[in-house]
């Protein structure tokens, strides 16, 4: 999979670096503040996880497209469709598919783990548990709506409100567990609010 990926990262890299080298200064321009190397790096490091993330979830990958314009691709039942088939795979399941599942569930919440580290350190308006949790929960709806809309182009991605639910868990756990405690030991007029 990652390796498809490869050449569209390239393309989107080369295209959006200059755009957001371009957005920062002006920015700092208007703003008439000091581009601080801090508060630049946290940004620049957000930008390529941003980035990344949306190449991993929404980029078409050729060798698994379809044609899909049902909705038999689509999970809007919370938990019980991924309950099932985890007893169903750990049961009576091939090695090949309890790793594949398994990475399912821990990959959507690891790859939200770094929003949730993220947000509070970029914004003193984003160091609170609610903050995070919403923008966790738009972004993941955001990017699951997005394989909505892709599916009818024949993208092979399935829409899982699971998929939301794990996310949004991922991003909560990385605020718990680091965001917020990192947060408090860097300074607030170094990093100012994300812009």
């Amino acid at each position: 999979m990652f390796h498809q990926l490869i050449k569209p990262a390239i393309i989107i890299f080369s295209l959006t670096l200059p755009a957001w080298v371009i957005l920062r200064l002006l920015v700092n321009s208007h703003y008439k503040q000091k581009a601080l190397p801090q508060r630049e790096f946290f940004l620049f490091i957000f930008y390529v996880y941003i980035t990344c993330v949306l190449l991993v979830t929404v980029m078409p990958i050729p060798m698994t497209r379809h044609q899909n314009t049902g909705f038999d691709h689509i999970n809007a039942l919370p938990i019980v469709h991924t309950l099932k088939e985890f007893i169903a795979t750990f049961s009576r399941g091939s090695i090949y598919m309890k790793i594949h599942t398994l990475e399912n569930v821990l990959g959507n919440i690891v790859l939200f783990f770094p929003l949730g580290v993220f947000l509070p350190l970029l914004s003193q308006r984003l160091r609170s548990f609610k903050s995070v949790f919403l923008i966790a929960l738009a972004f993941s709806f955001s990017i699951e709506l997005t394989q909505f809309i892709w599916q009818h182009f024949g993208n092979y991605r399935s829409v899982d409100i699971d998929d939301i639910i794990l996310n949004t868990l991922g991003g909560v756990l990385g605020y718990v567990f680091a965001g917020r405690m990192l947060a408090k030991k860097l300074n607030y007029d170094k990093l100012k609010s994300y812009r």
